[in-house]
């Protein structure tokens, strides 16, 4: 019989997760926000009211509770991005802490319990072992350091918690009054885990396999009673993960039978046959990168399969249908094996199938899945490797060597110059990481570099709204107008409602002194939802220029009150504007929030002291 693990060894394990998560993510808490980070959350005026409870449930319903979770970050934390990286690392620290609960639990069942009787050593320390290696896989800074990627990390956190109460309510006895609770906060995790990203909908058939495959001896209550209370709570599962497709009246033709530009490779049409065939390729790529990661990048340059012939399609299939069939074919030797491959394959079944989605490849996306690969390796290795003291060495020197891999990845994310240079070097041959790394370097004012990334762009045949906005700015900085004009021109014809281009089109007729077409055009750029706060800038210095100085000066605070990352040259507008009004009090309280935020800006230094002492 297994001695239960005691207090001092629980606390230790403890400790080492989270001191373990904490370290190698620590490069990570003041890493700039990224890509979708804007949108969700920048530029979501939704989370930046938490009552706001209808604008958060219209903006995204299947990932409502992710999105309240950004919106207790925007009210403590505003746009400092700590408070959200810190909220993403405990979350991912939580996980390996459910998926160590989860593993013992496991190894608590007859059918895991038997195939470990004679090395109870591996049945106190190979979950634990597990769990490390889940925390420490460089694969998994996608779904942390990217902070966006919460929904994958935060809907795995319910998923494991559901999963946990689940062996909990079959492990413990009839008689045993927890057993409610552990049902109550089961249907509790799997309703957060189903508002807070699609991957829920595989919770059912995961606890489905392990009722099967390993609750089925447990014979402590008549049969009758059991499968009765199996049944309806799988049902009642099943109808909550079923919540979101009966809620947007889940249309399997219009699903299945759409067709979608790709964003993983420029000029491919993806249909639900062609992204069928791509993922064999797409998840022999994930399985490669979970043993080796090595060569990771966030903007794969990935073609779609048009045949199931092709040979690296075909090839994948064949590999992936091995994969399987070992693990299955040696059940009773390596059950866990068996449990870990399903997992694996079953999680995967929302991104990975037939389901066609623009992106056919993200390493976030192995997150959850990612359990299954750990649970099955350590089976394998557990299996090879008898020796005790050869099974600790090699496996402190592979946790050591990720999270050393884990730490080094984490630098791309940095900033976003940092982080797009990765991606150009990576994905050379397609056109958005150039564009993403010239619109980087134009907000850091790096117009000569981003002019360089744009050629190169063009020589790739880069094009499209982003491509000639970008152009447009870079001519626009080096006043060259007319050029300017005419490539803000060239984005709006490709997409008359492209923000940013509407945005250098009104101030570039601004320069030009043309002010009505400079109304029309920021006008447009206004009312657009979300509006950017660079064209509320730039509606407000037409104002001013118009004459409309206090009209000016609302809008100015406005941005200034937001809490959104604003230039020092707006504080310095701002408390100019006052002192044509006579408020030079309220010019020096805005000059001062600004030194706050550009503490060495040395305008603001010299207004303060000029006008400090008159």
């Amino acid at each position: 019989m297994t001695k239960p693990l005691t207090i001092k060894f629980k606390l230790i394990a403890t400790a080492i997760i989270i001191c373990l998560g904490l370290a190698i993510y620590s490069n990570s808490f003041h890493s700039e926000f990224q890509f979708d980070d804007k949108p969700f959350i920048v530029l979501n005026e939704h989370i930046k009211n938490l009552a706001d409870i209808k604008g958060k449930w219209h903006f995204y319903k299947s990932r409502f509770v992710g999105l309240m979770s950004f919106a207790l970050n925007y009210h403590f934390h505003k746009l400092n991005v700590f408070g959200y990286h810190i909220t993403n690392t405990f979350i991912h620290i939580i996980n390996a802490l459910l998926l160590w609960w989860f593993v013992r639990l496991i190894f608590a069942t007859q059918r895991i319990k038997k195939s470990y009787l004679n090395n109870p050593d591996r049945q106190k320390y190979l979950p634990l072992c597990i769990a490390l290696l889940f925390l420490v896989h460089p694969l998994q800074t996608q779904a942390v350091t990217y902070i966006c990627q919460r929904f994958a990390s935060l809907a795995t956190l319910f998923y494991l918690l559901s999963m946990c109460c689940y062996l909990k309510f079959r492990l413990l006895p009839e008689n045993s009054h927890s057993k409610k609770h552990y049902i109550i906060l089961m249907l509790i995790s799997t309703l957060m885990a189903v508002f807070t990203k699609e991957i829920a909908f595989t919770l059912p058939f995961v606890i489905i396999f392990i009722e099967c495959f390993l609750l089925k001896e447990k014979t402590n209550a008549p049969k009758k009673t059991k499968n009765y209370k199996t049944i309806l709570l799988v049902s009642v599962l099943s109808f909550i993960v079923m919540i979101i497709p009966l809620l947007f009246s889940f249309n399997v033709t219009r699903i299945i039978f759409r067709q979608l530009v790709s964003g993983s490779h420029d000029g491919d049409i993806i249909t639900s046959y062609t992204y069928l065939l791509t993922q064999f390729r797409v998840i022999v790529h994930y399985i490669s990168l979970l043993l080796f990661p090595f060569g990771q990048t966030f903007d794969y340059d990935f073609p779609i399969s048009h045949s199931f012939l092709e040979a690296p399609t075909l090839l994948s299939f064949v590999l992936l249908v091995m994969i399987i069939f070992i693990s299955f074919k040696n059940y009773k030797k390596m059950p866990l094996l068996a449990v870990g491959a399903f997992w694996f394959f079953t999680t995967l079944l929302v991104e990975s199938s037939i389901i066609p989605i623009p992106h056919v490849i993200f390493e976030h996306r192995m997150y959850l899945p990612s359990i299954g690969f750990c649970i099955a390796i350590f089976c394998i290795i557990s299996h090879f490797i008898k020796n005790n003291r050869a099974f600790y060495i090699s496996t402190i020197t592979v946790l050591i060597a990720f999270s050393f891999l884990t730490y080094q990845r984490n630098y791309i994310y940095h900033d976003e110059v940092t982080f797009w240079i990765d991606n150009v070097s990576k994905s050379p041959n397609k056109t958005r990481p150039y564009n993403n790394l010239a619109t980087a370097l134009i907000e850091r004012d790096q117009y000569h570099d981003a002019f360089v990334v744009l050629k190169r762009g063009k020589e790739i045949g880069a094009k499209g709204p982003q491509f000639n906005t970008n152009f447009g700015d870079v001519y626009f900085a080096s006043q060259n107008f007319l050029a300017a004009k005419e490539h803000y021109e060239f984005a709006l014809k490709a997409d008359p409602t492209y923000v940013e281009a509407l945005n250098g089109l009104g101030k570039t007729y601004m320069e030009l002194n043309n002010l009505e077409k400079a109304e029309e055009i920021l006008w447009k750029a206004m009312i657009s939802k979300p509006t950017p706060h660079k064209v509320v800038v730039n509606y407000g210095r037409l104002q001013f220029r118009q004459g409309f100085i206090k009209e000016a000066i609302d809008l100015f605070e406005q941005i200034v009150q937001s809490g959104t990352p604003v230039e020092s040259k707006v504080f310095l507008e701002l408390g100019e504007w006052y002192l044509q009004t006579d408020q030079k009090q309220k010019a020096l309280l805005i000059w001062k929030n600004g030194l706050k935020l550009y503490p060495n800006n040395q305008d603001i230094q010299a207004n303060i002291q000029r006008y400090s002492t008159n």
